[in-house]
């Protein structure tokens, strides 16, 4: 079973479509099959539904931990570190 990972971006931007990319080979280079990305544009987000877990972008959770990630996102291993997930690889 695989875990969440939920990314909080602003828009798509090319910037943000970067990010993503990112993460996903990150994901299926480093931990193939263990991640399952989510992205949510705060943009297309509904206040009607419920509040928005978040208070800045780019923004990365942990869905099972709750952990979350706000700021640099230039070095996808350390994000990981900080979000507490085991890397087989940096």
């Amino acid at each position: 079973m695989s875990e969440r990972l939920i990314l909080y971006l602003a828009g798509k931007t090319s910037g943000n479509s970067r990010l993503e990319a990112a993460l996903r080979d990150w994901c299926d280079r480093f931990q193939p099959g263990r991640f399952r990305l989510e992205v949510v544009d705060v943009e297309k987000w509904s206040p009607k539904s419920r509040p928005l877990p978040v208070l800045a972008v780019p923004a990365l959770a942990l869905g099972a931990t709750g952990r979350m990630f706000v700021g640099d996102f230039s070095n996808i291993a350390s994000v990981m570190t900080a979000l507490g997930c085991l890397l087989a690889a940096s």
